[in-house]
C-alpha cells in the first residue's frame, strides 16, 4: 500500500531529502514450526515519488493472464529516492531507522529488537 505524506508533515522533516509517500508492505502466511498464520514480513519504506506501475496490455488479459511475481516485497536495498524507516521479519531482529539521520552505525540512530514473531 503506498499513501501521500501530507505537506505538512513533509515540512516537519526538515530534511533535504523530500520523501513524498509511504510504502507499507506486509507478508502473511504459515509459519512452519507452528503451523500459525504470522506476520513473515514487514516494512515501511520512505519514496520521494510512488512506485511506477505498468499499464496492462490488452493481449496479457483473460484467458491470458499475466502471471504474478513471486513476491513485491522489496528485498535487499530499497533504492535511490527511497529509505526503509522500519523492518521486521519472522526469524530475525526488528529495526526501526531515523527518517531524516543521514549517518550511519555508532553515531547513527537505528535500534535493533526482536519482539517475536507475535508483536
Amino acid at each position: 500500500m503506498e499513501l501521500e505524506i501530507p505537506e505538512e508533515r513533509v515540512r516537519l522533516l526538515q530534511s533535504d531529502k523530500a520523501y513524498r509517500c509511504a510504502r507499507y508492505e506486509v507478508s502473511v502466511g504459515i509459519a512452519a514450526p507452528v503451523e500459525e498464520y504470522h506476520i513473515l514480513d514487514e516494512q515501511v519504506i520512505l519514496q520521494s515519488r510512488p512506485s511506477e506501475t505498468t499499464p496492462l496490455d490488452k493481449d496479457m488479459l483473460f484467458p491470458n493472464p499475466r502471471r504474478p511475481p513471486g513476491t513485491i516485497m522489496h528485498q535487499g536495498r530499497v533504492g535511490f529516492g527511497k529509505r526503509r524507516a522500519v523492518r521486521k521479519n519472522y526469524d530475525a531482529n526488528d529495526n526501526y531507522y531515523s527518517e531524516i539521520e543521514t549517518q550511519k552505525g555508532k553515531g547513527g540512530w537505528a535500534p535493533s529488537i526482536r519482539l517475536g514473531p507475535r508483536k
